[in-house]
């Protein structure tokens, strides 16, 4: 097992965990990407809050067992619990083939939950492995390119969604099909990632789903800077699930005529959906990059300083959203320069999160993280229909908020980083 006196580890093995954290970050975003399009234009009417319903959906399946998903996780080795959820997924699937053949709205929607129970079983291991299979001194740079993998992923994901529509909107079917393939591939990498032993294999498994949740909580409060790290986490993701619902509605009302793209060899048009898809590509791959520099910039421990420069940052690029005037290809750079400041933000307080976790209760502790991360994104969800369904602001409009709130919140961590632990 790893620990802090050795640089020593699998390299093969962590590879081989953001292997298959990519491809499930793949599937889950290529599919929520292809129904918020495919519903409005195809199934449903053009009003059809598509983007609510799915982010809601998603993300509230991570409230329903976090006292399960932390048991299964430290009582079983936590690769163990990758490979079984990856069966899950594969029958998860062929669901949504089944779905995209009968063209069924709600049973769709029925899998894209289904997709999130499964993704949130297998969250507390996917984070938790980490301190169990690298040092410490390498958490930062193992946790830099596990976010760079699941927002590449992310990037490919939505892109692929988008652009599955367009290619295969008379035969959508067909793009269950690739993602059956595709789970195909992270199943097998699941059974090459470094096997850690059980965190704690006497634990019971409890009936009540919600087990233990607020003993796990309340380890976080009773540790400064594990509750520093749990409320940074939780307003990135509340902030990002916002933003990336707006960016969808923001590209849909912007950008809606075709774009053509001269090439080499023949002329691209990017339809509606491929359009929407890159920019919520664009904005990964920024935050992927940024994650791996921060992890490089770490210099091999963990470091809150960057903290408040990755905020300072998000809000300013926010601020520049709102101003509704920019060309497609302007749009795309912030879209970058967003992405690249959130990866400083977040990856340093992941690495103190999973860092100052108990190891023999890790598993439950991140499930408890994932339970508090998720309300706020589901908040978030709720929040985003309020303001645009209900009141009806604009999309560019809406970019000011996370961008005075991230302002706020860059202040507080530049107030207390320089008392944090390095």
């Amino acid at each position: 097992m790893a620990n802090g006196q050795t640089e020593e580890f699998n390299r093969p093995g962590f590879w081989a965990l953001i292997g298959m954290q990519f491809q499930g970050a793949f599937n889950d975003n290529c599919y929520r990407m292809l129904i918020v399009l495919f519903l409005p234009l195809a199934l449903v009417s053009d009003d059809f809050p598509s983007t609510e319903i799915a982010f809601a959906l998603f993300n509230g399946a991570y409230l329903i067992f976090p006292g399960l998903m932390g048991a299964l996780s430290d009582r079983y080795s936590k690769q163990t619990i990758a490979i079984m959820t990856k069966y899950l997924e594969l029958v998860i699937m062929v669901m949504a083939l089944l779905g995209f053949w009968l063209q069924s709205a709600w049973f769709l929607l029925f899998v894209l939950f289904l997709m999130g129970i499964q993704s949130a079983f297998f969250s507390p291991s996917k984070y938790g492995i980490l301190p169990e299979i690298l040092p410490e001194g390498r958490l930062p740079w193992g946790n830099g390119y596990m976010q760079m993998g699941t927002f590449v992923a992310i990037i490919l994901g939505q892109a692929l969604g988008g652009t599955l529509l367009d290619w295969f909107r008379d035969e959508i079917a067909l793009a269950g099909l690739v993602l059956i393939g595709f789970t195909v591939a992270g199943l097998v990498c699941s059974y090459f990632i470094t096997r850690p032993p059980a965190a704690e294999p006497d634990r019971k498994i409890p009936w009540n789903p919600w087990d233990r949740l607020p003993h796990y909580l309340g380890l976080f409060y009773a540790d400064r800077w594990l509750f520093a790290s749990l409320l940074g986490v939780t307003y990135f993701w509340f902030a990002g699930a916002f933003v990336m619902q707006n960016i969808v509605e923001y590209g849909l009302a912007m950008f809606g005529d075709t774009l053509t793209l001269p090439l080499y060899f023949f002329d691209w048009e990017m339809g509606t959906g491929t359009q929407t898809g890159f920019l919520t590509a664009t904005l990964s791959l920024g935050i992927a990059i940024g994650s791996v520099l921060s992890g490089y910039g770490s210099r091999n421990r963990i470091d809150l300083r960057l903290v408040p420069y990755g905020a300072f940052g998000l809000s300013l690029i926010s601020i520049l959203l709102a101003v509704p005037a920019y060309h497609y290809a302007a749009t795309l750079i912030l879209m970058f320069l967003l992405g690249g400041t959130a990866g400083f933000f977040v990856v340093p307080l992941a690495a103190m999160l999973q860092h100052r976790c108990p190891q023999s209760v890790r598993g439950g502790m991140i499930a408890a993280h994932n339970f508090v991360t998720f309300s706020g994104m589901t908040a978030a969800a709720g929040l985003f229909f309020l303001l645009h369904s209900v009141m009806g602001l604009e999309p560019a409009t809406l970019f000011l908020l996370p961008g005075i709130m991230t302002l706020a919140v860059g202040l507080v961590y530049w107030y207390i980083v320089p008392y944090a632990p390095r």
